[in-house]
């Protein structure tokens, strides 16, 4: 998934457009008061912030595996629907598995933790096949 600032935030349609302005001194001064997309289908107004924002917000659910040869395997699975954390670690199956419930204001945080490292633009996975004894991620 990554941020589709051309995506409205309210209608969800795609059928937007930039908005652009006319003076670049007066623009860049209003900028963070200033829309930057507007939807076509639903006349939605949005700067590239809250595209960022609504994108973080569809993620419904986040896997991360890290494996190392010594250490094994350890799997969080977080569920921002059902405010569900899943820890799973293990050499070899059966692998032991713990279960953590969120307030929702704590996976807004993680969220937002997410943001700050700007997740969504990572690539899907990072695989080194010539690395036969470090961590894998």
């Amino acid at each position: 998934m990554a941020i589709n600032y051309y995506q409205c935030p309210e209608c969800e349609a795609r059928e937007t457009r930039r908005i652009l302005r006319a003076d670049a001194h007066y623009a860049s001064y209003q900028k963070s008061r200033m829309p930057d997309y507007r939807c076509n289908s639903c006349g939605n107004e949005w700067t590239r912030e809250e595209s960022v924002d609504y994108s973080y917000r569809r993620i419904k659910v986040l896997e991360a595996t890290v494996g190392s040869y010594f250490s094994g395997d350890t799997k969080v699975t977080i569920n921002f629907e059902r405010n569900l954390v899943k820890w799973e670690h293990g050499l070899l199956t059966p692998m032991e598995i713990h279960y953590a419930r969120f307030e929702s204001s704590e996976m807004e945080k993680i969220r937002n933790e997410l943001k700050a490292v700007n997740l969504l633009n990572w690539k899907r996975s990072y695989h080194e096949p010539y690395i036969l004894d470090g961590t894998q991620w």
